[in-house]
């Protein structure tokens, strides 16, 4: 039988409604969402002693390089209002560092962090009605510049100040969380300082983030950040030890500002040790507090740097450079020339007893080395000549190099032992005193290789 004009044209234009509502259904229960670059562990420029915050050692020619490898247990988990776990977007995310900075003039630090997510995975969700897609494979994430600027004080004294900027390039992807999908950009004032073995630094920056939308009720966008540590350290400066808290909360668009939500928190126990001169090693472990977003349950990060301070870390009060055989004589030699003089050793002048040689000491010791007996035994010699010399205080130096306090230590130690090696010998204990005074009084510049090495020296004071 055959069919109306108007029973077919409703039955077309039921058949597109049908189809409309179908294709329509799907795509309003599958509107997606992009992520966001959820990892907030930033670790410190390449060379620092610390995990986030920075030791602020930029001394001239310092350079450092290496891997910090970070691993993250659910740092980006969907919560519903009764606090209880819904989703894992992401559930395990483990990212390597790989980073270098080099310091210019002793006050200029550039720097670069590129990270990798080696390894993603976690699972879908659906939130208020949008699907939300999990980290699931590796990805690049966006690379780190810095620049540091030293304003106030020097590595190692009580008090350093530095401002600077870093900015991280959209190189990463938001689909695995690696990424904003913009540029980001944060000028901060880092601080750091040292009282003997105790060492302090902190870290605050206004971070720019043009992403000010919602992800899963919690709202994203501008942060200020906010990081502190403090630590113990041995007495050669080569093991610290202690613990560091970092923040941060979004203030812009919709975000309440230091609201649980939109602030994560996290804390690390870490640790770093040198190795060898030019090795160093980090680990720590720790883990979010609340439930913000990048906060994970736990955090284990580990690091092996390359690094090179000035000068190139053979002690932190370094040593006097070795003499070739022939230095401390005059004239010439063979035949036709006269014959060699030998310069004297030590020579008394008004106000002490002058070595024409500095002693020398094995590498972070007070050990006197062989070659210092002959100075040694001339200033020996000198107080046996004049026993007008009632009283005489020996000095230890150091350069700036290091730690004040470990200089300090290690200067006196030095010069005790020169004390004890005179009255080995049979002056008079009564006769000497000692006194290790550190950098506190150099004779030279402690920016270049040769005023350090000036600076480095054992005095001999004629005392009245």
């Amino acid at each position: 039988m055959p069919t109306s004009p108007s029973l077919a044209w409703r039955a077309r234009v039921t058949t597109a409604v049908v189809l409309s509502i179908a294709l329509f259904v799907p795509v309003a229960g599958a509107q997606s969402r992009t992520g966001f670059a959820v990892n907030r562990f930033e670790p410190a420029e390449r060379g620092s002693q610390q995990l986030v915050v920075d030791s602020l050692d930029l001394r001239a020619g310092s350079a450092a390089a290496g891997a910090t490898l970070d691993y993250a247990y659910k740092p980006l988990v969907v919560y519903d209002a009764t606090g209880a776990e819904r989703h894992a977007l992401v559930r395990h995310q483990t990212i390597v560092h790989l980073g270098g900075a080099f310091v210019v003039a002793g006050r200029l630090r550039l720097a670069l962090d590129a990270p990798v997510a080696l390894y993603q995975d976690g699972e879908s969700a659906v939130v208020d009605g949008v699907a939300l897609s999990p980290a699931t494979a590796p990805s690049f994430g966006d690379v780190r510049l810095a620049a540091d600027v030293r304003v106030v004080g020097d590595h190692g004294e009580p008090f350093s100040l530095a401002v600077g900027v870093r900015g991280w390039l959209p190189t990463g992807l938001r689909s695995q969380f690696t990424s904003d999908g913009s540029a980001r950009l944060a000028p901060q004032v880092l601080a750091a300082g040292a009282f003997d073995v105790l060492v302090w630094a902190a870290r605050v920056a206004l971070v720019y983030r043009s992403r000010d939308d919602a992800y899963a009720g919690r709202e994203l966008g501008s942060e200020l950040f906010a990081a502190a540590g403090a630590g113990v350290r041995t007495r050669d400066g080569r093991l610290l030890v202690g613990p560091e808290m970092f923040a941060a909360s979004a203030f812009t668009g919709k975000a309440k500002f230091l609201g649980s939500r939109e602030t994560p928190v996290e804390w690390l126990f870490g640790a770093h040790y040198d190795i060898s001169e030019n090795l160093r090693a980090g680990a720590g472990v720790g883990g979010g507090v609340g439930h913000g977003y990048g906060a994970p349950v736990v955090r284990g990060v580990a690091s092996l740097e390359w690094i090179r301070s000035a000068p190139a870390r053979r002690s932190p009060t370094g040593d006097p450079e070795p003499r070739t055989p022939w230095e401390g004589f005059e004239g010439g030699g063979g035949q036709g020339n006269p014959p060699k003089k030998e310069r004297p050793l030590a020579v008394v002048t008004e106000n002490e007893i002058r070595i024409e040689e500095e002693l020398r000491f094995a590498t972070d010791s007070a050990e006197l080395l062989g070659g210092s007996d002959a100075v040694l035994g001339a200033v020996k010699r000198i107080l046996d000549e004049h026993p007008e010399i009632r009283r005489l205080r020996i000095e230890g130096h150091t350069d700036a190099t290091g730690y004040a306090a470990y200089n300090d230590d290690l200067s006196t130690r030095r010069a005790a032992s020169v004390e004890a090696w005179l009255v080995g010998r049979g002056v008079a204990k009564e006769r000497l005193e000692s006194a290790g005074l550190g950098s506190k009084e150099p004779l030279d510049t402690n920016e270049t290789e040769e005023g350090r090495a000036k600076n480095r020296r054992v005095v001999f004071r004629i005392l009245p």
